[in-house]
């Protein structure tokens, strides 16, 4: 379930028109019930994994 859930959108930079791109993610995203919280157009992986690793998650026990 992901319904009510915060979320970080992001896409690479790489490839053309990365702002439309990102706004049809999170529109999707959105649908889907998630919430928001930031997005980005990232340079490369390497980026990607240093945000990912500052980013405050929570896990929930199953």
């Amino acid at each position: 379930m992901v319904s009510g859930k915060r979320c970080y959108a992001f896409v690479g930079k790489k490839g053309l028109r990365k702002g439309k791109v990102l706004a049809s993610l999170m529109r999707i995203m959105e649908k889907e019930g998630m919430f928001l919280k930031k997005s980005d157009i990232l340079a490369n992986s390497a980026e990607a994994h240093a945000v990912g690793t500052r980013l405050h998650i929570e896990h929930v026990p199953a």
